[in-house]
């Protein structure tokens, strides 16, 4: 990858170097696109998103990313099968109610 040379205010911003990986960013974005299509409890977390706190569709996205990150970095350190949070099924039953 080359490097840009960025000044903004007399400051160079560009030889910094990506505190992330690209790949593995655009692999969760994608994955928590697809987990919003379908019925699934991460889907029903993004609902809770919208709906009860009013976050922005692109926000909303962004967290659920997040959490599909965490999940994942669990799974691999604990070698355990993935079970939805109880609290998020709480919250789901107190807003059927």
């Amino acid at each position: 990858m080359v490097k840009h040379e960025k000044f903004s205010g007399g400051k160079s911003y560009g030889k910094r170097t990506p505190r992330y990986s690209r790949k593995l960013k655009s692999v969760y974005r994608s994955a928590a696109l697809r987990s919003i299509c379908y019925n699934s409890p991460i889907k029903d977390y993004y609902d809770h998103l919208i709906d009860e706190k009013k976050l922005t569709d692109q926000k909303a996205r962004n967290m659920v990313a997040r959490h599909i990150a965490k999940i994942s970095l669990a799974i691999i350190k604990n070698g355990k099968k993935y079970k939805p949070y109880e609290k998020s099924k709480k919250i789901l039953k107190e807003a059927a109610a």
